[in-house]
């Protein structure tokens, strides 16, 4: 498969392309998102994929080996309010590339 000038499937410095998916809502929503995650995986080699989503359809994604990770966000639960969040966005910053 050839890609646009410029645009690569491997991150700089060779590193994997990191790719977060981040679908909240209905189930329905969700089960929509995951052709995207597959196409991908077939598209982009070993590509490190996360996917936030909350707890109800974190069971159905939990057993897709194409994730490299599953972070669920409670709005209603431990993620509730402006401390929940700001403690969820550190969680999920123990993702992000090194600088």
């Amino acid at each position: 498969m050839s890609y646009p000038e410029g645009c690569s499937p491997v991150a700089a410095g060779g590193r994997p392309l990191r790719v977060l998916v981040v679908r909240f809502g209905a189930l329905g929503d969700v089960i929509q998102s995951i052709p995207v995650v597959h196409r991908l995986a077939e598209l982009v080699p070993k590509p490190e994929i996360t996917c936030v989503t909350a707890p109800g359809p974190a069971a159905l994604l939990a057993s897709d080996p194409r994730l490299t990770r599953l972070l669920e966000f409670d709005k209603s639960g431990h993620d509730a309010g402006r401390r929940g969040t700001i403690a969820f966005g550190r969680r999920l910053r123990e993702y992000s590339p090194p600088r």
